[in-house]
C-alpha cells in the first residue's frame, strides 16, 4: 500500500500541466546535518553527517515544484560524560533520498518549502558497538516530512536551512497504536546550499 502512495505522488507530480509560463531548471544541493534519534535516550544535535544531492526545479507562476534525489547520512551519537556515566554510542545510517517538495516565495528574498523524503538504507553502523544487529534490527525504507526556509543569494545560488523529522520508525520492533506513538525517530537540522544551472 505504501508503496502504491508514494508511487501515486511520483506520477501525480510528473503529470501536472505545464503552463507557457513554467520553467524547468537543475542543480546541486549539498547540506551538512546534526541529528539525533528521538526515543534512543540520547539527547542533542550530536551526529554530524550530511546530504549531496542532484536537484530538478519546476518553476509555475506562483510555486515551485522540486524533485531531489542523493545520498545521506544521519544518525545519533553519545560520548561519555566527564563523571564516566553512560555507554558511548554512535549510530550511522547511510540512505539513498528521492524527495518532492513545494517551494513558495515569501518576503523579499526568502523561501519556505515542504518536502515529503523517501529514504532507502544502504547501510547501518554502530561504531562503538551499543546495538548488536542494528542492520538487521533496522527498517530498510524510512519516511520523513521536510520543512526548509531559504535565502535567494543570487539567480543561481540559495542558501538553505532544513529540518527533517521520520513520519515512519526507524527500528522493526516499533508498533504505533492510535493513542500513541512508539519507537525512534530521526530529528535533523540542516544548513546548505543550492546551486542552479
Amino acid at each position: 500500500m505504501r508503496n502504491k502512495i508514494y508511487l501515486s505522488i511520483i506520477l501525480g507530480l510528473f503529470s501536472l500541466k505545464v503552463h507557457a509560463q513554467s520553467k524547468f531548471s537543475g542543480g546541486l544541493a549539498a547540506t551538512l546535518y546534526a541529528s539525533q534519534v528521538d526515543g534512543d535516550l540520547a539527547s542533542g544535535y550530536s551526529k554530524f553527517g550530511g546530504s549531496i544531492q542532484v536537484i530538478t526545479n519546476l518553476e509555475l507562476s506562483k510555486h515551485t515544484l522540486q524533485m531531489r534525489m542523493g545520498l545521506s547520512e544521519r544518525g545519533s551519537r553519545r560520548n561519555l560524560t566527564k563523571a564516566g556515566t553512560g555507554t558511548p554510542m554512535h549510530l550511522r545510517f547511510r540512505t539513498i533520498d528521492l524527495s518532492a517538495g513545494v517551494l513558495k516565495d515569501i518576503k523579499d528574498q526568502f523561501e519556505l518549502g515542504l518536502s515529503v523524503i523517501v529514504a532507502r538504507r544502504l547501510s547501518a553502523l554502530d561504531t562503538e558497538g551499543y546495538i548488536n544487529n542494528l542492520e538487521r534490527d533496522s527498517r530498510k525504507n524510512y519516511v520523513l516530512g521536510g520543512i526548509s526556509v531559504g535565502y535567494v543569494l543570487n539567480e543561481h545560488t540559495i542558501l538553505r536551512a532544513t529540518g527533517d523529522y521520520s513520519i515512519t520508525s526507524i527500528f522493526n520492533n516499533s508498533a504505533p497504536t492510535i493513542r500513541y506513538r512508539t519507537g525512534s525517530y530521526f530529528n535533523v537540522l540542516g544548513l546548505g546550499i543550492d546551486y542552479s544551472f
